[in-house]
């Protein structure tokens, strides 16, 4: 790289996801200077210096037809002004399309206009190139997309800190503890219909005498939401609810009492998982559909399915529980174990933070030159 580029990243911070973090560490790490993607727009200076803008999840347009309408027009036109005023704009393929917008023309058409936008695409899984003929040509792909995998979680979470312990008021309440002689299966992170999570409460049902212990923990966008999950679970003895904010240093702790961790997410619009990166940074494997992060790594590191409507996601899910009825506890828990520790040490060495510096310095040097 000849000179230190400037950087406009949006956003800049996330209280919720860890990867935003974790890239703006290793952008400056990459050697760039880094700055809130927004604020350019407050200050000439910082505009007129800024080379690289990079943005995440800017496809997101809202539900409310008026709002979103709105916000349609307002960032075609910040998209024209970044592209005539010639700032290269890097925008991270995330999803598929926005989890709560993929039956909107209009989110689909934002979508395309981004990516024909852009300069290139950062892709975390190469499966995204598929999708990505949604939007764009075979040509487009290959000319814009570049692929740096999510990193691992590593530095972050591991080792958990205080977090809750078997005797914490939280388990206490809540009966949220992990039987030794049970298989615990854990859902961490945000609670949104999409991550389905109506299906591991249906599991419950269907196994209330099995080995199997169920826990979701996460905070549900809606207090409505959070009731009708309660609602669903309510009298289920082998399932455990906590449905609020985890706080950093308890999530590790969760993930680490746990066998496995399970994401029965909605293929039509995950892509990528971060979750699936924070169990293989713990040491644990994951019970998921094959979405493009799942793709990425040896099958038989992880319990992945596929399905093609709600019914047959179940179906599926069950005929993987059933699978795991054919062995006895100890057996199944050593299984788990040794998915679990082959898919850390792949994280450990294909994720990195110090792999995703590199690929980001490398990546800088192809867009800034003089």
């Amino acid at each position: 790289m000849e000179r230190k580029p400037h950087v406009a990243m949006a956003p800049i911070e996330s209280s919720n996801n860890k990867y935003i973090e974790i890239t703006v560490n290793c952008i400056k790490e990459a050697g760039a200077d880094i700055c809130e993607f927004y604020s350019i727009f407050k200050s000439p200076a910082r505009f007129l210096r800024t080379d690289i803008v990079i943005l995440n999840w800017f496809e997101r347009l809202g539900k409310k037809p008026v709002k979103k309408l709105a916000k349609y027009i307002v960032k075609c036109m910040i998209l024209f002004l970044l592209h005539i005023t010639g700032k290269r704009i890097v925008y991270v393929f995330h999803n598929r399309i926005n989890h709560e917008e993929h039956g909107s023309l209009l989110s689909l058409n934002f979508m395309k206009k981004i990516c024909k936008s852009v300069d290139r695409i950062i892709i975390l899984c190469n499966a995204s190139k598929l999708y990505l003929k949604e939007y764009l040509t075979e040509q487009e792909i290959e000319k814009k997309s570049f692929l740096i995998p999510h990193p691992n979680y590593l530095i972050c979470y591991m080792h958990g800190g205080g977090g809750y312990t078997e005797n914490g008021s939280k388990f206490a309440k809540l009966d949220l503890h992990f039987p030794e002689d049970k298989i615990n299966l854990l859902f961490v992170g945000a609670v949104r219909p999409y991550k389905n999570i109506e299906l591991i409460i249906e599991l419950a049902k269907q196994y209330p005498d099995g080995p199997f212990r169920f826990i979701i923990t996460g905070r549900p966008r809606t207090g409505e939401y959070k009731e009708q999950l309660e609602a669903q679970a309510a009298g289920l003895k082998n399932i455990s609810l906590l449905l609020e904010f985890i706080p950093d240093d308890v999530i590790a702790t969760l993930i680490q009492k746990s066998d496995a961790l399970i994401l029965p997410y909605d293929m039509t619009s995950s892509l990528n998982s971060g979750t699936m990166i924070l169990a293989f940074s713990n040491a644990r494997t994951v019970i998921c559909p094959e979405i493009g992060t799942v793709q990425e790594y040896p099958p038989e590191i992880c319990f992945s399915y596929n399905y093609h409507n709600k019914e047959e996601h179940f179906e599926q899910l069950k005929k993987i529980m059933n699978k795991m009825l054919s062995v006895d506890i100890q057996t199944l828990k050593k299984q788990f174990k040794e998915k679990g520790e082959s898919a850390y040490h792949l994280v450990e060495r294909n994720n990195s933070q110090k792999s995703t510096t590199a690929l980001y310095s490398q990546l800088f040097s192809t867009m800034i030159k003089g």
